[in-house]
């Protein structure tokens, strides 16, 4: 592939494989939709706007997969309106969670249709009652019908909009939109490499 690209000089040098290879993702997105009258959290079919619901994550932190479960409980018990793809209305499209390797902390991002919901402040309330590792909330807005999850504004509802994590000893404060490795542990493998 490198001489088909015209760049058959450069050496490329062995894949570091991960020690972790199950529960090692830090950081999660899924839609959220109503399947069968009842909100589920998971994949989209192939080409699709259909979701198909997901009961366990192979490679997600076990920590994360409890919040995801979690929210998406508490999303059924408060009957939250799920975003509809076909008419692009109604309130929750999207959850996004964050986890620090360092701390164990986490942010919780919702990624929504609309910046209000009389349901928004139990919602996180209850969240925040059952997961005291929950650092931040943050609403997403993103109004748009299109394939991004993620919209131009972050609204802050409640505790931090990031989260901190270390990697030998540096400090980054991670946003709900930013890029960071997903797997810690490679991270660290990674940054020791170079």
């Amino acid at each position: 592939m490198l001489t088909k690209e015209g760049l058959d000089g450069i050496e490329v040098e062995d894949v570091i494989v991960s020690s972790l290879q199950k529960h090692y993702r830090n950081e999660v997105v899924f839609p959220v939709r109503k399947v069968n009258e009842q909100i589920e959290i998971g994949f989209y079919e192939p080409r699709t706007t259909n979701s198909i619901p997901l009961n366990n994550f192979v490679t997600t932190n076990s920590d994360i997969e409890k919040v995801l479960f979690g929210v998406r409980d508490i999303l059924r018990e408060l009957d939250v309106s799920v975003y509809d793809p076909d008419t692009n209305t109604v309130f929750v499209r999207d959850i996004d969670v964050r986890r620090s390797e360092t701390n164990d902390g986490m942010i919780i991002t919702l990624v929504t249709h609309n910046k209000d919901d009389v349901k928004l402040l139990e919602l996180s309330g209850l969240i925040t009652e059952k997961f005291h590792n929950v650092n931040g909330i943050v609403l997403n807005f993103n109004p748009h019908k299109t394939n991004e999850i993620f919209g131009k504004e972050n609204i802050p509802v409640w505790g931090n909009d990031f989260i901190e994590d270390k990697i030998n000893g540096v400090s980054f404060e991670i946003s709900p939109k930013s890029f960071f490795q997903p797997n810690g542990g490679q991270l660290k493998t990674i940054v020791e490499k170079l």
